[in-house]
């Protein structure tokens, strides 16, 4: 699965970026690899490290509109920005199931339910006070979920630890 990913990224990096980025990137990618992959790295290390990445890339789209604002660019940073927040669910939802394994299906259906009306609603919340008709707009809301994913996983690390030391 994540050569695939890997595989497919390259190929929409070669048609909307320029060739000494992409060799750039693919030195990113085999350290991300070397690291990530081969080490068992622990659950909270694994998402505080993708949200780190994940406000670098915005702070990086913000940073890049003064120089380089075009179609392009969003999609480039989206779609970077959407790949980093959907590794983080995967591994929550993940980590959901693997509570609950007799329960799968249920716990499932509660985790996705219960994720879809939170984004739902800070999506709706968001985009009322910053609409996304421009690049900058855009980045800014990426910014305050990014945020916002960081201020939950705090909690939960906060929650967790109060459980474990009682």
């Amino acid at each position: 699965n994540t050569n695939i990913i890997i595989r497919q990224t390259k190929i929409f990096m070669m048609v909307v970026i320029n060739l000494p980025l992409i060799r750039y990137i693919n030195k990113t990618v085999k350290i991300i690899k070397r690291y990530c992959v081969r080490r068992k790295i622990p659950f909270l290390k694994k998402i505080t490290l993708n949200l780190a990445f994940q406000l670098l890339v915005v702070t990086a789209m913000i940073a890049s509109i003064t120089f380089l604002e075009n179609l392009y660019s969003l999609v480039f940073f989206a779609f970077i920005i959407h790949t980093c927040a959907g590794y983080t669910f995967n591994n929550y939802f993940t980590a959901n199931l693997s509570q609950f394994p007799q329960n799968a299906g249920i716990a499932s259906g509660l985790v996705g339910g219960v994720v879809f009306i939170i984004v739902s609603f800070f999506s709706y919340a968001i985009v009322s006070v910053i609409p996304a008709k421009d690049e900058l707009n855009l980045s800014f809301s990426y910014l305050l979920l990014a945020l916002a994913s960081g201020v939950v996983l705090f909690a939960i690390f906060k929650i967790n630890k109060k459980r474990f030391v009682s």
